[in-house]
C-alpha cells in the first residue's frame, strides 16, 4: 500500500485560501489553493531535497513553516532547524531561520547552534512571531531564549532568557516571556536530587516560585492561554508523559489526560486556542480522545470527522479572529474514538487532513524555490 498523495490541510484564517502539503516521494511540498474555486496559486519547494514540516497561517495571507529531511518510507523526519515564510501568492518569500551562508547584508540575522520552536503566531500581528531558542549553555545543559521575530525582514528582537540550563519558557496573556520550568539533577549542596523548579518573570527578574522533589518527574510548559491557564506535560521516564495544568502559584500538577502505553502526539484546540478539545495517540493506529464534549467546537470536530470517514480525514480547527474563521485542528486523545488517517512521515508538531485540491492543476503549476543565500 502506497502512502498518501496529501499529508496536512489548513485553511486560512479569512477561509480565503488553503494550504496543503503534498507528497512527492522524496520530498514534500506545500501547495496553497484559492477556496473559491480550489484554483493552485502556488507550489512551495524547498531546495536540497528539504521537505515541508509542519505549518501555520500567522496571517490571513501569510504562511510560516519548518524543514524536515525524509529518512525512508516510514522513519520519522529529521528536523533541520530551519523555517521559512511566504505569502499565500508566493510572494515575500523569506528564510526566517536560516543556517547556511548569509550575505553581507544579512549576517546579523546568522544562526549558530541555536534550535528555533513556534511558540506564538501573535493574533492581530500579520508580521511578527514569538520563537523559542534553545543553545548549549554548558556541560549541564542547553540554554533558553525568547525572541519576537519579523517574518518579512528576519530580524529577531530577544524578550528575555531562562533563569538558568534546561528549561521551557511560557507566555503570559500579553505575549511576553512569563512563567519557566526547569530541570535540575543537583540540589543546593551539590548533590544528586532529581526535581523541577517552576519560576515566575516580574519585570527583569525571575523568581523561584517552587521547587519541589518530584521522584524523577519533570514538567514543561507547553502555553499559557488568554485566560492565564498553563498547560504543561509531565514526564517520569517509566510511562508516556501526562498532560495537565499547572498552579503557577503552588507549582501543584493537575492531570487531564495520560495513556499508559502511547505518548500524546498531538493536541486538537479550540478555535479560540483556549480550550483542549481531544488528544490523539498513535499505539497502533491514530486515536482520538475528546477531553471536552460538551464544548461547541467538539461538534464541529466530530461531524468533520465523520463526513471524512471514509478518507480517514483530520482538520485542524482554527479560528484567529470571531469574525474570520476558519476549518483546522490539533492532537490529543479521548473515551470516544474518531477517525484519523495514520500520519506517515509528518512531524509531531504537524496536523494531518484531507486535500481537496485536483493533482493535475497542482502538477502543471511552476513551483516557487525558495533561495537561502
Amino acid at each position: 500500500m502506497g502512502h498518501a498523495a496529501y499529508g496536512n490541510a489548513r485553511i486560512s484564517p479569512n477561509g480565503e485560501y488553503l494550504a496543503v502539503t503534498v507528497d512527492h516521494g522524496d520530498q514534500d511540498v506545500l501547495t496553497v489553493l484559492r477556496t473559491s474555486d480550489l484554483k493552485v496559486l502556488k507550489v512551495n519547494q524547498l531546495p536540497d531535497k528539504k521537505s515541508v514540516g509542519s505549518f501555520q497561517w500567522i496571517s490571513p495571507d501569510r504562511l510560516m513553516f519548518n524543514a524536515v529531511k525524509k529518512m525512508g518510507g516510514f522513519a520519522q523526519p529529521f528536523n533541520t532547524g530551519e523555517w521559512f515564510a511566504v505569502n499565500a501568492d508566493g510572494t515575500q518569500p523569506v528564510p526566517v531561520i536560516f543556517y547556511g551562508t548569509r550575505d553581507a547584508t544579512q549576517r546579523g540575522k546568522t544562526v549558530g547552534a541555536e534550535s528555533y520552536s513556534l511558540l506564538d503566531s501573535l493574533k492581530g500581528d500579520d508580521r511578527n512571531v514569538i520563537m523559542q531558542a534553545r543553545y548549549p549553555r554548558s556541560t549541564e545543559g542547553a540554554g533558553t531564549e525568547v525572541y519576537r521575530v519579523d517574518t518579512v525582514s528576519g530580524r529577531r528582537t530577544s524578550l528575555g532568557r531562562a533563569p538558568k540550563s534546561n528549561c521551557s519558557i511560557a507566555l503570559d496573556a500579553a505575549k511576553e516571556p512569563r512563567f519557566a520550568v526547569c530541570s535540575s539533577s543537583r540540589d543546593e549542596s551539590g548533590e544528586y536530587d532529581e526535581r523541577t523548579e517552576l519560576y515566575r518573570r516580574d519585570g527583569q527578574n525571575w523568581t523561584l516560585v517552587n521547587a519541589s522533589k518530584t521522584d524523577g518527574k519533570h514538567l514543561w510548559v507547553d502555553r499559557t492561554t488568554d485566560d492565564g491557564i498553563v498547560y504543561a506535560s509531565q514526564d517520569d521516564g517509566k510511562a508516556p508523559a501526562a498532560i495537565g495544568t499547572l498552579d503557577t502559584t503552588t507549582g501543584e500538577f493537575r492531570q487531564l489526560f495520560a495513556d499508559p502505553v502511547a505518548e500524546v502526539s498531538r493536541v486538537i484546540w479550540s478555535t479560540d486556542r483556549n480550550t483542549p478539545l481531544a488528544v490523539v495517540t498513535e499505539a497502533g493506529a491514530p486515536k482520538v480522545t475528546m477531553l471536552n464534549e460538551s464544548h461547541p467546537d467538539a461538534e464541529l470536530y466530530a461531524s468533520l470527522a465523520a463526513a471524512f470517514d471514509a478518507d480517514g480525514g483530520f482538520f485542524q480547527l482554527y479560528r484567529r479572529w470571531p469574525e474570520n474563521s476558519g476549518v483546522g485542528l490539533q492532537r490529543r486523545q479521548s473515551r470516544r474514538a474518531l477517525p484519523v488517517r495514520p500520519r506517515q512521515r509528518q512531524s509531531p508538531l504537524s496536523d494531518d487532513a484531507p486535500s481537496a485540491s485536483g493533482s493535475e492543476e497542482a502538477g502543471n503549476h511552476a513551483p516557487l524555490f525558495f533561495h537561502c543565500a
